[in-house]
């Protein structure tokens, strides 16, 4: 029910079927969508039977006949997300360019270190500098970025839930 919308997510609401005669119901939903994906990294939600806190998350599923406005309507109010999205992923290629360099740097002091450690035991040394070199060099080791998701579109069930 529209009229039970707050103003700042129902006048977007008229004013896209003004523009676009796409049905009401349709621009509800992905409003709504959009409203919960917005503030999902602002909100957290503590479920009642497990205590623990969630982002706030809507899932839809828009059924309506071909040429309906499903995808116009969506594309409109989404794309401001679609264009973050975008921005994200050409920052992660950027960031995992740079784990990648890294990571090589790493396993090559990693691959010394060991050997070094090997030499001071066959020298009968307690290698115990050099194994402790190698945890600091552990401790070191560079994190690998997680690639962005912060859209689904035309996903399974088991897809959503493996995230």
């Amino acid at each position: 029910p529209l009229n039970l919308f707050p103003k700042i997510l129902s006048d977007p609401v008229y004013t896209l079927h003004a523009d676009a005669q796409i049905p009401l119901e349709l621009m509800g939903n992905v409003i709504l969508s959009a409203a919960s994906l917005a503030c999902q990294s602002l909100i957290e939600v503590i479920q009642p039977h497990t205590n623990t806190p969630a982002p706030c998350s809507l899932y839809f599923f828009s059924i309506a006949e071909s040429g309906a406005g499903k995808s116009t309507i969506k594309n409109v109010v989404m794309q401001p997300f679609y264009d973050f999205d975008e921005k994200m992923r050409h920052e992660y290629v950027d960031k995992k360019a740079d784990y990648d360099a890294k990571i090589e740097v790493w396993k090559i002091k990693n691959k010394t270190l060991i050997k070094n450690l090997h030499k001071a035991i066959d020298k009968n040394f307690s290698g115990d500098d050099e194994s402790k070199r190698i945890v600091e060099h552990a401790r070191a080791k560079p994190v690998e970025p997680e690639p962005p998701q912060i859209i689904y579109n035309d996903t399974a069930a088991s897809d959503l839930i493996s995230g």
